[in-house]
């Protein structure tokens, strides 16, 4: 859906304008807001749980976390490198339009960055059978560093390649992050530890959103993406030091 949603919508733009999609997505969401209130809730019975404060879960899982540092640094590989890929896929058409790349093929694009998330997710299991987490993670940060600083300081169709093997790298990454949690996380906190990494990963996208738009006004659009290459170089090096005192 979202392949051809990205095709469809860069050759409508191209055809007509820029308005046409949004007002295409305004109809859409509103024929969707009609069907939802036709949607009726089930009834489900469940035993009378005690709800606790929000703060009592923040310490739950944070207690945790301190606890159980591998854990704790495997889910920040994910927040940290998940909050930099969300800035390449929300700005890499301004990257696209600095390159002079055609607007009607933006679709194209859109649906080759979709694809080769599928490969990376295949091959994300293989992977683990032939290495330790420990070299998976160490490889595939250095990879994701070394390529976001080709976008920043490619200014050719180099970049563009390159930000199409971002998606086969989070292909492997997301997997193994998940698959990691799930088989060490006990299931009664599992609820509370998912809901603590998305809080500390929207804190971490707003830090790094910050630096990065800094960077895309001072400077330029490859300022920005330079910025988001020297915070993941900093994390690799955080992360090398780190596992000298915690075992994947």
């Amino acid at each position: 859906a979202a392949t051809i949603g990205g095709l469809c919508g860069r050759f409508l733009a191209f055809k007509f304008n820029f308005e046409f999609n949004y007002w295409i997505s305004l109809i859409s969401i509103s024929i969707a807001l009609i069907i939802s209130f036709f949607i009726k809730e089930t009834t489900l019975h469940t035993q009378n749980v005690r709800k606790e404060k929000f703060i009592t879960y923040f310490k739950k899982a944070w207690n945790y976390f301190k606890n159980n540092r591998n854990v704790a640094l495997v889910i920040s590989s994910g927040i940290v490198l998940g909050s930099c890929t969300n800035y390449v896929d929300e700005f890499w058409q301004l990257y696209l339009k600095e390159l002079s790349f055609p607007i009607v093929f933006f679709g194209v694009f859109t649906a080759v960055t979709t694809i080769v998330v599928i490969p990376g997710s295949l091959i994300s299991y293989k992977l683990k059978e032939k290495f330790q987490y420990k070299t998976l993670f160490i490889i595939l940060i250095c990879i994701f560093v070394c390529i976001l600083f080709v976008i920043a300081l490619c200014s050719t169709y180099m970049g563009i390649i390159a930000i199409g093997i971002i998606g086969f790298v989070m292909g492997i990454l997301d997997p193994l992050v998940s698959g990691y949690l799930h088989h060490r996380i006990p299931s009664e906190i599992r609820a509370t530890m998912d809901s603590f990494q998305s809080l500390v990963g929207n804190a971490m996208s707003i830090l790094i959103g910050l630096v990065f738009g800094y960077a895309c006004t001072r400077f330029s659009i490859f300022g920005g993406f330079t910025s988001l290459a020297i915070a993941c170089l900093i994390y690799l090096m955080f992360f090398i030091l780190a596992l000298k005192k915690t075992k994947l």
